[in-house]
């Protein structure tokens, strides 16, 4: 095939010199280039003149060449640039209103989303600073009984070694066995609830450095133990702690390390690591056989992450079968499937039974990204629509410049440059409110956001992009299209018809409308799902009821009755109870057998807590048939059991009054259920109420609940201190209050409805400022028109309600779209919730009567400073 005498260079590095260069100047250099490289076809063939031709473009950057054309240009371009530069300010000057609302809008608009985002980011960032993150999986389990399935978090003490003995890919596992202990160290005693059992391997597994002692050796040992540099310094002041004893639960452990703090953003986290081996050392059987002990949790570290376990869970059922089959065949059917869980997945997802550690919603970071994404766009729109509207006004400056010569080009330039100027601004400004900003944030939701987050290239680079995006959009209208009219079209045209595209402003205004109005709704919502879960009937008391941790110490268990006797004497105290957990944390589930029909005995999981005597109606709960304890009867401690109204329904009874009487065997112990209590949200609101068990177990008490009846709670609590120091001077007076401590639990919601009622404010703000300048521009564009009217006898309301109508009727439509937006959101949302609201119609009233009043508000400020204006001078020039 024969090849062409010639072909075409490189055209596109020419097409930058067309831009680039002075117009006098191409020519010249276009032509000694192209003269050249066809001297190089001949001479040395195409693909050589072309890399010649390519190097030749590129000598035009070494000084000496063109530097006197490139500097003239250069020149030009600077006096162009410093010329649109000067148009942008002054337009800015002249029109404060409109230049304030465009920087204001946006620059709010900017904050609140950067905010938001900071918030979301910082949910997702979870555990991932741990260098092995993505290959780091926990194990879980599902519990199959004859009834129901259920979803731990919890693992069996065999399961860690079991997987690294079987599979190759299993590099390494750690296990965590949460423990609260006494820790005392000279006047310094204080119950640590956040201390864990683990292996040797926590520092091979996760990343979580050593300031003190070596992390290989650290927990190899059995009686060591290893710090956070804040208990080290709780514990031993400025002190070095390592090769120290320290007394735990009474016995004596040598300090191996001090861990750094661990960050907030885990999953889990730990004040004190006790080395696993010195439980095993005392239950070497359990750590073979208890395959059904589930009590700690239990994370593998993977070669390969997501591939590896794929594999492993496809193995998953003859692993089961290996291990646990043959040891406890009678038990093997309850155990379905032990997923395994992606370190990096665990805080956001589905909380299961016995979790450690605290966990974030999903739905939540949804709604707040959609609040983020809404006042973004609310922004967005109203910067769009007041720059194209007050571009309309500039159209017969665009004629007379074309007239006078300047070249459209010129005007695309002035148009985008001014529109990504004032877009530039609004950015700065709002990183700049949020530096200001954060931390009030902090202190107000409890969180650790930080500025420096932002200082990453990637936020900066996107930051940038949508400012150029947003002023590109912006500035298209005036840029493209006005500076595409002939100057004689827009001197003819009628004033009207140089508006801009008016369809395109209302589509956005009601935009902006239905995305304040959904948010305005949700925050109703929301505020109805808290209130609600702040006055349910919870079937238990918590006001005035003081929590005291006596972490099962036998000397109080030993001498319960006249502990709870001396500390019921104190005036202001109403009665004392104890029990293994209290309202709000989750009891112990318990493998039982229940008696059904015909005397059959009848298999299942239950939660189960220990009681005293009192603790039911110490807590107010109400009995529904049969009784409840009663030291009356000496044989309760030993044979009676108490149920819900829930496991009366789970087991398929008729009624309470035919529980009573069925036998029930829970770890030996043999007895009858006495009575039923009514339900009671013994767990969160988050959760149906399940069935539970509860039983007489003085072995297993760990907490007092004080009934306290005074007003002046301070003054009984010194009381109650006094006297619990009297009758346990070895144990540290460490209380709360049940109802603080149950309303923790809905934590995640109380930030969420503050920093939905913020951004919900800031985003109506932002749409009225939007509505002001729009209305401001109506204002201006029927100046006369308004003026003929008052000629011709409007009075003022008719000229307010002129206004206002086209706008209201935008409101009412956005109205109607967001109705089903909402619902479809916060229905979603509620699926969280045991104990839900129905959502009320009535909400979406108040929520469009409060838009339509808050704009026609706006409107009117302007709207009637119009209408008083004298005609006179809106006239005086036709």
């Amino acid at each position: 095939m024969r090849q062409p005498d010639r072909a075409q260079p490189s055209k596109w590095i020419l097409r930058f010199f067309h831009w680039y260069c002075h117009p006098d100047y191409l020519e010249d250099i276009e032509g000694d280039l192209i003269e050249r490289y066809e001297r190089n076809v001949q001479k040395k063939g195409i693909k050589t003149a072309q890399w010649l031709f390519f190097y030749d473009v590129l000598q035009l950057f070494r000084p000496g060449i063109t530097r006197s054309l490139l500097r003239s240009n250069r020149s030009n371009h600077y006096h162009m640039f410093q010329n649109h530069f000067k148009i942008a300010w002054r337009n800015l000057i002249k029109r404060k209103l409109h230049a304030i609302i465009n920087i204001a809008g946006l620059a709010v608009g900017i904050a609140s989303f950067l905010l938001i985002a900071l918030y979301v980011f910082n949910e997702l960032s979870y555990d991932r600073y741990h260098q092995n993150a993505d290959n780091i999986y926990r194990v879980v389990e599902d519990l199959r009984t004859d009834n129901e399935l259920l979803f731990q978090a919890f693992s069996s003490l065999p399961m860690g070694p079991a997987f690294a003995d079987e599979y190759p890919d299993v590099l390494d596992f750690v296990r965590f066995r949460h423990r609260t202990t006494l820790v005392s160290n000279g006047n310094t005693k204080v119950y640590e609830g956040n201390c864990y059992l683990a292996d040797s391997s926590v520092f091979r597994v996760f990343s979580f450095p050593l300031i003190g002692g070596d992390p290989r050796t650290a927990l190899t040992e059995p009686m060591s133990v290893v710090l956070t540099e804040t208990m080290a310094h709780k514990y031993f002041g400025n002190e070095s702690p390592v090769g120290k004893n320290l007394q735990i639960d009474g016995e004596y452990y040598l300090v191996t390390g001090v861990a750094a703090d661990v960050p907030a953003n885990s999953h889990f986290t730990f004040d004190i690591l006790i080395s696993f081996i010195t439980f095993s050392a005392k239950n070497r059987q359990l750590e073979e056989v208890a395959w059904f002990l589930n009590g700690v949790h239990t994370y593998l570290l993977l070669a390969d992450g997501d591939h590896t376990a794929a594999k492993l869970s496809a193995n998953m059922s003859d692993f089961m079968t290996k291990y646990i089959g043959p040891k406890e065949d009678a038990f093997r059917m309850y155990y379905d499937d032990l997923p395994l869980q992606p370190l990096t997945s665990i805080y956001l997802a589905k909380p299961r039974t016995y979790e450690n550690g605290k966990r974030g919603s999903i739905n939540n970071l949804y709604i707040l990204s959609s609040i983020a994404l809404f006042i973004l766009l609310i922004a967005g729109f109203n910067y769009v629509n007041l720059t194209t509207a007050q571009a309309s006004r500039r159209t017969k400056e665009v004629s007379l410049r074309k007239v006078l010569g300047v070249e459209r080009k010129v005007l695309i330039h002035q148009f985008l440059g001014e529109s990504l100027m004032i877009s530039f601004i609004s950015m700065l400004l709002g990183v700049l409110l949020i530096v200001v900003l954060m931390p009030f944030f902090n202190d107000w939701l409890g969180t650790p956001l930080n500025v420096a987050r932002l200082n990453h290239w990637y936020v900066w680079l996107s930051l940038l992009g949508f400012s150029i995006l947003l002023g590109f959009l912006a500035g298209i209208y005036p840029a493209f299209v006005l500076s595409g009219f002939h100057p004689l079209l827009i001197f003819r045209r009628s004033p009207q018809s140089m508006h801009g595209n008016v369809n395109l402003r209302k589509i956005l205004v009601a935009g902006q409308f239905v995305l304040s109005i959904t948010l305005i709704a949700g925050t109703l919502l929301v505020f109805d799902q808290l209130m609600l879960i702040s006055n349910v009937k919870l079937g238990f008391e918590k006001e005035k009821m003081l929590k005291l941790d006596f972490n099962g110490n036998s000397n109080i268990q030993q001498h319960l009755e006249s502990v709870e006797n001396e500390l019921s004497n104190i005036p202001g105290v109403a009665s004392v109870s104890a029990a293994n957990t209290v309202p709000g944390q989750h009891p112990t589930n318990i493998f039982s057998s229940v008696e059904m029909e015909e005397g059959k005995m009848v298999e299942t999981n239950i939660n189960t807590n220990f009681v005293d005597h009192t603790f039911i109606p110490n807590y107010g709960i109400k009995i529904v048939a049969g009784r409840a304890f009663s030291r009356d009867f000496t044989a309760d401690d030993s044979t009676a059991f108490v149920i819900n109204e829930s496991a009366v329904k789970h087991f398929g009874w008729a009624s309470p009054e035919t529980a009573v009487g069925r036998a029930v065997v829970q770890r030996g112990k043999e007895g009858k259920v006495i009575g039923v209590v009514q339900d009671f949200h013994y767990n969160s609101l988050h959760y149906e109420v399940e069935p539970l068990l509860m039983h007489i177990s003085t072995d297993a008490l760990r907490a007092l609940s004080i009934k306290i009846t005074s007003d002046n709670i301070p003054a009984v609590v010194a009381k109650i201190e006094k006297q619990w120091k009297a009758l346990a001077p070895d144990l540290p007076f460490q209380y709360s209050f049940l109802d603080q401590d149950y309303d923790y639990l809905y934590q995640a919601e109380q930030h969420l409805s503050k920093v939905v009622s913020v951004f919900s404010s800031l985003a109506i703000f932002v749409a009225c400022l939007g509505l002001l300048g729009l209305t401001s521009f109506s204002v201006e564009r029927r100046f006369k028109e308004i003026g003929i009217r008052k000629v011709l006898g409007a009075s003022v309301s008719s000229v307010v309600f002129l206004i206002s109508n086209e706008f209201i009727k935008l409101i009412l439509i956005a109205l109607i779209l967001a109705i089903p937006i909402t619902y479809f959101v916060i229905s979603g949302w509620l699926e969280n919730f045991s104990q839900r609201i129905a959502i009320n119609p009535f909400v979406f009233v108040i929520a469009g009567g409060g838009t339509v009043l808050i704009a026609w508000l706006v409107i009117s400020v302007i709207s009637i400073k119009a209408a008083q204006a004298n005609p006179v001078d809106s006239l005086r020039n036709e």
